[in-house]
């Protein structure tokens, strides 16, 4: 099961080491609140739906690769356009799916 701990620990241990490149990809359910977008998982409940994509941004900034790849195919993907500034200091490529 995709829990939101989970989802949130395989994303840091993703950006968490030094590399050339971190790929992450998601392909499942995504939603939206007036809070923000969130990458749903299996225990969503209102206004706990899942990793917001802002943390997905704040973790990338923070990671220690080179250049991050950011792929999602999910609902609502678009709000990932709605987040922090992206660390210019870091290469990133972000590929949403809107549907």
């Amino acid at each position: 099961m995709v829990t939101r701990s989970t989802l949130r620990a395989a994303i840091d241990e993703l950006f968490k080491h030094p590399a050339d490149v971190a790929l992450l990809s998601f392909q499942d359910t995504g939603t939206a609140n007036n809070l923000g977008g969130y990458l749903v998982t299996q225990d969503a409940k209102s206004y706990d739906e899942g990793v917001a994509m802002a943390d997905v941004i704040v973790m990338a900034n923070n990671s220690r690769t080179d250049e991050v790849v950011i792929l999602l195919d999910c609902c609502r993907s678009g709000h990932l356009g709605n987040l922090p500034a992206i660390d210019n200091a870091k290469r990133f490529c972000v590929k949403v799916c809107l549907s």
